[in-house]
């Protein structure tokens, strides 16, 4: 509940009136400290007052991946928030609202009763009235929805990750701190707590009450998750609003409005690949795409188009292997040139992206490369 409480407030701080995401983030939190609050109340008060609350616990629960799946969206797909999916969040509404009206009109034994059956998971001896047994349908359908919920939010979570990722290699040479690559594992870490919340409601919360060891086992589980999807949430520092606020930064020539047709596709590769090999455009560091095709008086789909198809690779593929090849010729020519010189020199926005880039390019580090180099001279 705590690490929840305070990465509510860090986000929500933080994001201020423009970071659309980061405010979803940090309603996520907050939800999600209602329902860690809720569990509070469950190990610690009475059976009333918990009986109180549980419609906000039901809301909650049923409110967690729906924020999740917004918060998504936000960072990879839609510009501003979008009203349309608040969609997501009419069962969470549906079976808290159903609950809090049905606990309000049932007397204080059946109330108790209804809490002992299907919440602390006893065997009980009492006949219920119609709105008794209404309530436990509601309370058993609310859980099944809750598992129902995981697959599509987290399959459509991942899917927008994976074309957000593609659209930002197709679009800059340097893609570090601006893929979403640790939003993948953000969402590993809502399945892993997506399987934990359901081994443990099929177990049952009662049963973790019996034993405060048994209790800090999920305790400390969900403490660890909550508070890494919290940190890397709050180090966020690109999302789609940047990635088309610089698509729309160049401003394409209206040389570039000719047809392909007119300015054959022959003779844009050729002038791509010239002013790669030749000029070294490559070494620009933070090269975009709207970079080269300005440069070569065309269309930016253009250029993407016969990278994609021509070349069979994405344009930061294309340059970062320009850029391995002068890495090496570097590392030949000299063993006193330092990492950072080198991925200065070659356009590498750093030493982390040489790195990445020369080890999936070579299947070595530079400096395993260089060793080579020796060795063989």
């Amino acid at each position: 509940m705590f690490v929840c409480f305070f990465w509510a407030v860090a986000l929500l701080l933080d994001a201020g009136k423009s970071d659309k995401a980061k405010t979803a983030l940090g309603i996520f939190m907050a939800v999600s400290t209602i329902l860690y609050f809720s569990h509070v109340v469950f190990f610690s008060s009475s059976e009333r007052f918990y009986m109180m609350i549980d419609p906000l616990y039901t809301f909650s629960s049923l409110s967690v991946f729906p924020l999740f799946y917004i918060y998504i969206r936000l960072l990879s797909k839609d510009f501003d928030f979008n009203p349309f999916v608040l969609w997501t969040l009419i069962p969470a509404f549906f079976f808290g609202a159903c609950l809090a009206v049905i606990y309000s009109l049932l007397d204080g034994q059946e109330l108790r009763e209804l809490a002992r059956k299907v919440i602390y998971k006893e065997k009980v001896d009492f006949i219920f009235s119609p709105m008794g047994m209404a309530g436990e349908i509601i309370y058993k359908a609310g859980r099944v929805t809750f598992l129902v919920q995981v697959v599509p939010f987290i399959y459509y979570s991942r899917k927008h990750i994976t074309e957000y990722n593609r659209n930002i290699e197709e679009f800059y040479s340097s893609t570090e701190g601006r893929n979403l690559t640790w939003v993948r594992l953000m969402t590993i870490i809502m399945i892993l707590t997506g399987i934990f919340a359901i081994i443990s409601g099929i177990i049952g919360r009662a049963y973790f009450a019996e034993s405060a060891a048994l209790l800090a086992i999920p305790s400390f589980v969900f403490s660890i998750m909550l508070f890494s999807i919290g940190f890397l949430g709050f180090k966020q520092t690109h999302s789609i609003r940047d990635f088309r606020k610089d698509m729309m930064f160049k401003v394409i020539p209206k040389e570039s409005c000719l047809s392909v047709q007119e300015k054959t596709r022959d003779k844009i590769k050729r002038d791509l690949i010239k002013l790669l090999t030749e000029r070294e455009f490559y070494r620009k560091t933070d090269l975009r795409i709207t970079d080269v095709s300005s440069e070569l008086n065309t269309n930016r789909s253009y250029i993407s188009n016969i990278v994609n198809l021509d070349f069979g690779t994405t344009f930061s593929d294309l340059i970062n292997s320009y850029r391995v090849v002068y890495a090496k010729k570097l590392l030949q020519e000299n063993n006193l040139y330092v990492l950072d010189f080198i991925a200065e020199e070659s356009g590498f926005a750093s030493v982390n992206s040489l790195l990445r880039a020369f080890k999936k390019a070579t299947g070595q580090t530079p400096g395993q490369y260089r060793k080579s180099v020796s060795e063989n001279q």
